[in-house]
């Protein structure tokens, strides 16, 4: 016999509480498929990018999108079905190991069986309340029938609404096209505005214009402009003789 009664033992409590996980999760999703509630998990969001404004169209896309996730409900409830008959052989299988086990009596069992249970119950409790969260708020988010709401136009007119928002969606950058047509003194005060400056006007010369009127420097000729500063300086003597 390879396993030791300890490993054993470890094996029973931790089929054991897969079963209380896996039964505790059927139950979850029975409830949300007789509610008709689609879990987090199971939330398919795929978007057709063609008829949006096929109304027909989207509701039939978002239906089968919910069927989808109703069957995959069933498939794992299945599942959960299908592994907690198997582990149930499992553990009944690992207590007739047990029972080979020299000096193994049936109160050693009992004993077993109750030490794992009062865990098993404890955990259960808090899965039962983390599971009944979950569907409180399944069922606050379950979307309701939503009504169609008046457009709030304030006191402008349907065609002026209408205009205004045509404008908002052509040029969604711009809040307000009728700015352009407002007065001055209507419109609002202009963010980082800055005054025009005459140096920015078109046509100005920001330097002035260098004098051509040679008659004012001494002997009618203008001296030599230098371009730097070394430009006067005789040359540098070579350190190398000739």
């Amino acid at each position: 016999m390879t396993e030791k009664p300890t490993e054993l033992g470890w094996k029973v409590y931790s089929l054991t509480e897969k079963n209380m996980r896996m039964k505790l999760h059927i139950e979850f999703l029975k409830t949300c498929m007789e509610e008709d509630i689609i879990p987090k998990g199971l939330t398919i969001d795929l978007r057709s990018a063609t008829g949006r404004e096929d109304e027909t169209f989207q509701t039939k896309w978002n239906d089968i999108l919910n069927t989808c996730s109703r069957q995959l409900a069933e498939c794992l409830v299945e599942h959960y079905e299908r592994q907690v008959a198997q582990n149930v052989a499992v553990i009944a299988d690992t207590f007739e190991s047990l029972e080979e086990i020299q000096d193994w009596t049936d109160r050693d069992k009992q004993q077993v069986e109750q030490e794992i249970q009062s865990i098993i119950d404890t955990k259960e409790k808090q899965l039962k309340e983390q599971k009944e969260s979950k569907l409180a708020t399944a069922r606050k988010n379950k979307q309701p029938v939503q009504e169609t709401r008046p457009l709030d136009r304030g006191s402008e007119t349907y065609a002026e609404a209408v205009k205004k928002h045509i404008h908002q969606k052509l040029n969604p950058n711009k809040s307000d096209p009728t700015r352009s047509k407002k007065r001055p003194d209507e419109r609002g005060p202009r963010r980082y505005y800055e005054p025009s400056r005459r140096d920015r006007e078109w046509g100005y010369r920001r330097y002035q214009q260098q004098s051509r009127d040679y008659n004012q420097y001494e002997g009618g000729k203008r001296p030599p402009q230098r371009r730097h500063f070394l430009s006067g300086r005789p040359p540098a003597r070579s350190r190398y003789k000739d």
